[in-house]
């Protein structure tokens, strides 16, 4: 909130002064401000190198603590932003920034805008041309990025015809609530998958203490849970493998797991935005479908975490904290 003040207060600033005629010489940079406006341009080019190189450390070391990034995932704090740079399933060999402008607002505070062309590809697909504006914010003796926004830039063609661009129509699924139910669950298959291999057969057995599930008996778990919740969606009853207290050995509950997940499928490709409202009972409750298969979304990622903390008492890596798979996951389940 304190960033969006400030946003909003620093171009009411700006339309104001627009507004009135400026002394001669008004527009001139003072020998501080051609400084600053050099060392702000440095850091945005070193940005768009450090981005291409996914280095996390540079953003982690030049974001303001209170900084917004804004992207394809909406408003992004300092930790998001900084924990998503080296997991973005894009590849960049080079870009080329180009028409600088800063403009300050007062000594600390100031709005750069640039164009930036780039060859590479976001989700297998070309990364659009773009005018791109950051504010930064002087903390100390440092100028800091506090914001970052993009806008595609029109193509020649549309640039030199005398008439304006017709506003395109928006873009969404026939389907937008299962849609993205539906991409959320084939992420969280593929992530806990990964897991199920990644994980040695020695450690199945493993539980920080006596009062929880083993790492195996977890797996187990989420398995038939698979067959609660998608049995309901699917209006069946519900087939209670009983994976978690029948099977022990890795292979057995990696098998069992995609065939929960191959039950759970069916269920989900057979739902929409209008046959997910029927209501059904979940635990009691009155749940519209499409709810029950939210629970099941839910159910994974917090069994996942439970996993995490596993791998981590066992010094393996998770699949989320893995780039290369990240991008690779994010990749496939973009494609569907």
């Amino acid at each position: 909130m304190r960033t969006l003040t400030l946003l909003i207060i620093l171009v009411a600033t700006a339309v104001v002064a627009s507004s009135q005629e400026p002394p001669r010489g008004a527009l001139a940079q003072s020998d501080a401000q051609k400084t600053a406006a050099n060392i702000i341009i440095g850091t945005e080019q070193q940005a768009w190198e450090a981005m291409k190189n996914k280095d996390a450390r540079f953003f982690d070391a030049n974001l303001s603590a209170d900084s917004s990034m804004i992207g394809y995932l909406g408003v992004l704090g300092k930790i998001a932003a900084v924990n998503l740079i080296a997991r973005m399933p894009c590849e960049t060999s080079s870009h080329t920034l180009t028409d600088f402008k800063v403009t300050f607002f007062t000594s600390d505070t100031a709005l750069v805008s640039y164009r930036a062309a780039t060859d590479g590809n976001c989700f297998g697909k070309p990364i659009p041309t773009v005018w791109a504006s950051a504010v930064y914010v002087k903390r100390g003796e440092r100028w800091l990025k506090a914001s970052h926004q993009e806008t595609p830039a029109l193509t020649a063609a549309v640039a030199s015809s005398q008439e304006p661009p017709k506003a395109a129509a928006p873009v969404s699924p026939a389907n937008p609530f299962t849609a993205h139910t539906k991409l959320n669950y084939g992420g969280g298959k593929l992530v806990l998958l990964r897991t199920a291999e990644q994980v040695p057969e020695e450690y199945y057995s493993f539980k920080p203490t006596d009062a929880v599930r083993s790492f195996g008996q977890i797996i187990g778990h989420i398995a038939d849970a698979q067959y609660n919740f998608c049995s309901i969606a699917r209006g069946e009853k519900n087939p209670l493998p009983n994976v978690e207290k029948t099977k022990t050995s890795k292979a057995d509950l990696i098998a069992a797991l995609k065939d929960a997940f191959a039950y759970c499928d069916r269920a989900y490709e057979g739902m929409n935005d209008s046959s997910g409202t029927e209501m059904v009972k979940l635990m009691g409750f009155d749940t519209p479908k499409l709810g029950v298969l939210i629970g099941n979304n839910q159910h994974i990622s917090e069994h996942y975490g439970n996993l995490v903390t596993y791998m981590r008492l066992k010094n393996i890596v998770p699949p989320t904290s893995d780039p290369a798979f990240m991008r690779q996951m994010m990749q496939q389940i973009m494609k569907k």
